[in-house]
């Protein structure tokens, strides 16, 4: 059960404005099309603002690490079979995330909010 009120107001706001902006949000994806494989790992989906276009894909994992956004997302797309909601906190994964393998990373306008950004990237 989502909760309802977002741990970070100002970058839910974002989030909110950002997803009134349709075409802002296909002109990023735009940006990224040709890359993207069907195997696809979201870091930092938030509400799912360019997850719309990637969950016709063979496997989705939809990741944030605020469960304000993981209510967002699993009432979005939870029941999609081919995507997955997913708590990711970097540099750390855990558990069965470890072990899968994607031939796409997605992480956008996220990793100015991580600690320890190069070994998240590593």
């Amino acid at each position: 059960m989502p909760l309802t009120e977002p741990l970070d107001r100002f970058g839910a706001a974002t989030l909110e404005r950002l997803a009134a902006a349709p075409r802002y949000n296909r002109w990023m994806f735009e940006r990224l099309r040709r890359w993207v494989g069907e195997h696809v790992l979201e870091i930092g989906s938030g509400i799912g603002n360019l997850s719309d276009f990637i969950v016709d894909r063979r496997r989705v994992v939809l990741s944030d690490t605020e469960p304000y956004y993981l209510g967002r997302l699993h009432e979005r797309y939870g029941d999609r079979p081919n995507v997955e909601i997913a708590r990711l906190y970097l540099p750390t994964v855990d558990g069965a995330l470890a072990d899968e393998r994607f031939d796409t990373i997605i992480c956008l306008n996220v990793l100015e909010h991580v600690k320890d950004d190069a070994r998240s990237l590593a």
